[in-house]
């Protein structure tokens, strides 16, 4: 799906590596696009609330979520169960082995996808082509629809 507007992406992940890796990877498929990064839960929650210095934030198109433990399980439980939230294809990305039980419990939170990043930069950096495209390309989301 093509966007008449950047498609908002707010991508929460605490290490720069990775923050890097994916602005490149966006860069390299030269989308219509803004990244906009928070780097720990709360920001995300306060990104996705438009709270304190986030007011003006724009609603993302879609969200990569790459933070570990209860912090990134808090942003996937409160973005879903806001009924403003809650159509905003949520991404859950892993540094780890997907494990079956967290790829379940990931899913009953309401995440569109669980993806286990690969450990070789190049293969990352393909994964997150493949997702983007999917999601800004060939996904119908109700984001696009509403800005035509």
């Amino acid at each position: 799906m093509m966007y008449n507007k950047p498609a908002e992406i707010l991508l929460v992940d605490d290490a720069p590596d990775d923050v890097e890796i994916i602005c490149q990877a966006l860069k390299a498929q030269q989308r219509n696009s803004r990244l906009h990064v928070a780097n720990s839960g709360s920001d995300a929650l306060d990104y996705l609330y438009k709270r304190g210095a986030y007011t003006a934030a724009q609603r993302p198109d879609l969200v990569l979520l790459n933070l570990p433990g209860s912090n990134g399980r808090d942003v996937l439980t409160y973005a879903k169960a806001n009924p403003g939230l809650c159509d905003i294809p949520i991404i859950v990305l892993t540094g780890g082995v997907a494990l079956p039980a967290d790829v379940i419990d990931i899913c009953n939170l309401h995440a569109n996808c669980y993806i286990a990043k690969p450990k070789d930069p190049k293969n990352y950096m393909d994964m997150l082509q493949s997702v983007l495209n999917f999601w800004l390309q060939v996904a119908r989301l109700p984001s696009a629809i509403t800005s035509q």
